[in-house]
């Protein structure tokens, strides 16, 4: 781990792009996800394993919240040394009570 406590986030192209999407599709998608970064760059061991995945890959979720407006985000990533790569982006909207 950085000597900082945090480690870099790499977006791949795909993930990228579903977030530069999500940003104009989802209310306050961009501070959830921020939010999101966050995490992954300081907490270790955070996400479920992916069974056989060529990356070491494991899925994160981090729940919507409807007070807050802010959607469910579901990220595939993987977590080395000095990055967390994120590879995949799933994004659903908060529900509506």
């Amino acid at each position: 781990m950085p000597i900082w406590g945090a480690k870099t986030i790499v977006l791949e192209h795909e993930a990228a792009a579903k977030a530069d999407e999500a940003c104009k599709e989802h209310h306050r998608f961009e501070e959830a996800f921020d939010g999101l970064q966050w995490l992954l760059a300081r907490t270790q061991d955070v996400g479920l394993s992916r069974v056989g995945s060529p990356n070491d890959e494991r899925v994160y979720v981090q729940a919507g919240n409807p007070i807050a407006k802010t959607p469910s985000i579901w990220v595939l990533f993987s977590d080395g040394d000095d990055e967390v790569r994120i590879w995949d982006i799933n994004v659903v909207a908060y529900a509506e009570d």
